[in-house]
């Protein structure tokens, strides 16, 4: 099964679960320190609302194609750190590859 197939059967199939929770004003807070500590920019509201959205979701982790603003090392960290000083969990940030199976 190609890449891009199996990536959108476990969109479909996990993320109606995890999404009932989605952008509230905790999320919003969240997002909000994770640009205050510099951890993104303020254009990149967006990508800190989707890590602030899985940390308060609590999800196992998130999976993205988004190596400028998500998926590094020091970004991942700084998520973190933000997260455990509003006690909140650890989050894993993997990209598709680190997840997904080698079927040759």
């Amino acid at each position: 099964m190609p890449l891009r197939r199996r990536l959108g059967y476990f969109w479909l199939r996990y993320l109606p679960i995890k999404s009932n929770t989605l952008t509230g004003v905790d999320a919003k807070l969240l997002a909000e320190a994770y640009i205050e500590k510099g951890i993104v920019g303020e254009k990149w509201l967006d990508d800190a609302i989707h890590v602030a959205n899985a940390s308060l979701a609590h999800v196992d982790c998130i999976v993205s194609w988004n190596f400028k603003h998500i998926v590094r090392l020091d970004r991942i960290r700084g998520f973190n750190a933000v997260n455990f000083s509003m006690n909140h969990g650890a989050l894993t940030i993997l990209s598709p590859k680190e997840v997904l199976l080698d079927e040759s």
